[in-house]
């Protein structure tokens, strides 16, 4: 009996809330619009689904636009290699000053110059194997290839290598200024050319080239 008193008491009140949410969305107080289940693709949601071979991918730009058409990033992320995305847990598309927020309470908090600041464009976290990037249209110039290979370096350690280390030694300015920062910057930096511009590097260092061709064929024989 007392059970029963409860289910009827528990459906007056939802009953209740119902009725007082359709009053407030008469009276222009709520907007019932936002209390539906939302599309896929809009501001911080993930578009991974059960079956997908690729990382979540959250888009947290503030601008509705992206957002809605991120759906072409599934597109572009088809294209490139499957063992440069098995490694990678989630990418996150954020605005320039989201992307400095999370940049600054993450590793590298304490470290960053006000020039710094301003040239990021991207960045990959070690400990979760998140990859956040500013987001540009152009995705062949975004930071996203970079920071896949840099989430790849860290489940391989090729940038640690001795092999690679000669090869930064020998050629570290070579391929971008950027690169001749670090060993594992110039590994992001040289396998994004490997993906996006082979030619490009080829031309420029096929010593590198031929170490990423090995890869390459490395991962498609496992």
């Amino acid at each position: 009996m007392k059970h029963v008193i409860k289910v009827i008491w528990c459906s007056y009140i939802v009953f209740c809330c119902l009725l007082n949410l359709q009053i407030f969305a008469n009276y222009g107080f709520v907007n019932l619009e936002l209390c539906k289940i939302r599309p896929v693709a809009l501001e911080g949601e993930s578009l991974k689904s059960q079956d997908d071979e690729m990382p979540a991918i959250f888009v947290e730009t503030g601008n509705k636009k992206i957002n809605k058409n991120v759906n072409r990033v599934k597109t572009y992320l088809n294209k490139l290699p499957s063992y440069l995305l098995q490694d990678c847990k989630a990418i996150h598309f954020v605005g320039h000053d989201q992307l400095i927020k999370t940049y600054m309470v993450g590793e590298k908090e304490g470290d960053v110059s006000n020039k710094d600041k301003e040239e990021i464009i991207g960045y990959a976290l070690e400990r979760n194997m998140h990859a956040h990037v500013q987001y540009q249209s152009n995705l062949d110039k975004s930071a996203l290839v970079h920071e896949l290979w840099h989430i790849y370096d860290f489940n391989h350690g090729n940038s640690d290598s001795k092999e690679f280390q000669e090869l930064y030694l020998h050629g570290g300015d070579s391929i971008t200024e950027y690169g001749k920062t670090s060993p594992g910057e110039f590994f992001a930096e040289a396998g994004w050319w490997y993906t996006v511009y082979p030619e490009k590097l080829k031309e420029s260092n096929m010593d590198v080239y031929s170490y990423f061709k090995n890869i390459d064929n490395k991962e498609e024989c496992l």
